[in-house]
């Protein structure tokens, strides 16, 4: 490390500079940065509930033949939404018919020509993971 000035265009280590020369001589402490820890948001972490609002987005620009009925969970506030989550990841995945109450946050109501379509763009085409059913 010979050179610490630029003498001229393109220097090997024309970027240190006199912090750099003296971090190098012992007489300055090195600065660690610390990457600030972010909140994370279990909202958008949680598959299902992503997957379930961006389903919805997309029934709200649909023009379906018949009444949809959208998930209870899209209007819930964040806590609620956690609740319902947490009920829906105790569902055995085996037999989800079983607890009909868990599902039913998350859960689009068509009737069949509506669900039909719903199923091939959500399912098909966007490969979500969300719960539907028809009347």
């Amino acid at each position: 490390m010979e050179r610490f000035q630029i003498d001229g265009h393109g220097q090997r280590f024309g970027y240190w500079t006199n912090e750099a020369t003296a971090l190098l001589q012992g007489s300055l402490q090195p600065i660690y940065r610390i990457p600030k820890s972010r909140k994370r948001n279990h909202e958008a972490d949680d598959v299902f509930l992503k997957d379930t609002i961006e389903a919805a987005a997309w029934c709200q620009l649909q023009s379906f033949t018949d009444h949809v009925s959208l998930p209870m969970v899209i209007g819930m506030e964040g806590a609620e939404q956690q609740a319902a989550l947490a009920e829906l990841k105790s569902v055995d995945r085996s037999c989800p018919e079983e607890s009909p109450n868990r599902i039913e946050p998350f859960q689009f109501v068509f009737n069949s020509k509506d669900y039909e379509m719903f199923c091939v763009e959500m399912f098909d085409r966007r490969k979500l993971k969300v719960f539907a059913s028809w009347e």
